[in-house]
């Protein structure tokens, strides 16, 4: 267990520095946008509609948890119950962590299995939200009508593709002797390369496809929530913003602060403004989805990770 805990704090990193940069960035939206403006956004939003809102994280969260659960396979032994409990507690570490890189501990709290192959399996599902999310937002810009957004979404749209292939690639790599080339490094073993490769090979096309499926499913309900959550504050919000959403999302793999707080809110408020949507409308909405998607159920995945005990017989490598 305390090799556990080593790990865990490994992938936290200087939290410290990290907290000062994200508190800075919260200070300095706050300061531009008006703390009483803030105030009186949060105070005349429809509480009917945060609460519907709500009601979407289960849906979000059990999307992927399923996704995990069949990325891992072995259903007989790793039930869906223990999917969401290992997610829940990734979720913990992505939530303190620059670009959400502590989710790759996910497979730390799975009661059995490899360590290094679930963590290449980690990889995979955060690649295949990385390529969803990258070709939502071409998508989006490309339809949205303005030449240079046109621009912007076709050049996400091939670096999509690319992406893709380069994925393919890298696992096809992994399978057989590719994987046997990275033990011409012993050094790279302090790493378990080997393990996060035979991971990574080990998934299945099929596996791979449904993954894929759900996880634009699981963006389609997302951004439905947040359009949810902007409506709560601006009931004239159209439909128009909602392919920009993914852009805000996107901007969170800057590796500055804590799991993007600061730059999620800094980029909404800036994007929104073309529809005359207010900055602390479109900071609040954007903070509270936040909260409620992924500060609720980390509360939960922090109790996963404090009551977590690993089966004496598990393979910790």
């Amino acid at each position: 267990m305390a090799a556990i805990y080593k790990r865990v704090a490994s992938l936290l990193g200087q939290w410290w520095v990290k907290a000062i940069f994200t508190a800075a960035l919260i200070g300095l939206i706050v300061a531009w946008v008006g703390p009483r403006r803030i105030l009186g956004s949060l105070l005349t939003s429809d509480p009917s509609l945060v609460a519907l809102g709500l009601v979407f994280t289960p849906a979000v969260i059990g999307l992927k948890a399923l996704r995990w659960q069949l990325l891992v396979g072995r259903r007989a032994e790793f039930s869906y119950l223990a999917a969401l409990r290992s997610y829940l507690a990734g979720l913990v570490l992505a939530t303190v962590t620059p670009v959400a890189a502590g989710e790759v501990g996910r497979g730390l709290f799975v009661q059995r299995g490899n360590r290094a192959e679930l963590t290449g399996k980690v990889v995979i599902d955060k690649l295949t939200d990385l390529v969803s999310l990258t070709g939502f937002a071409g998508g989006g810009l490309l339809l949205s009508g303005s030449p240079p957004a046109r621009t912007a979404g076709l050049v996400l749209l091939i670096g999509v593709v690319l992406a893709a292939t380069l994925a393919l690639l890298a696992r096809k790599a992994a399978q057989g002797q590719g994987n046997a080339g990275w033990r011409r490094w012993p050094w790279l073993e302090r790493f378990r390369i080997s393990g996060v490769l035979d991971g990574m090979a080990a998934i299945r096309p099929a596996q791979l496809g449904v993954n894929v499926c759900l996880s634009i499913l699981g963006f389609v309900v997302y951004y439905s929530q947040a359009y949810l959550m902007l409506r709560a504050f601006w009931p004239t919000a159209s439909w128009e913003v909602v392919p920009y959403f993914p852009i805000i999302t996107l901007s969170t793999i800057l590796p500055i602060g804590i799991g993007g707080v600061g730059v999620r809110e800094w980029t909404a408020v800036l994007l929104l403004r073309q529809f005359a949507i207010p900055e602390a409308v479109a900071f609040n909405a954007i903070f509270s989805q936040f909260v409620i998607v992924q500060v609720l159920p980390s509360l939960v995945g922090a109790y996963v990770i404090a009551t977590f005990r690993p089966m004496p017989t598990e393979n910790a490598a």
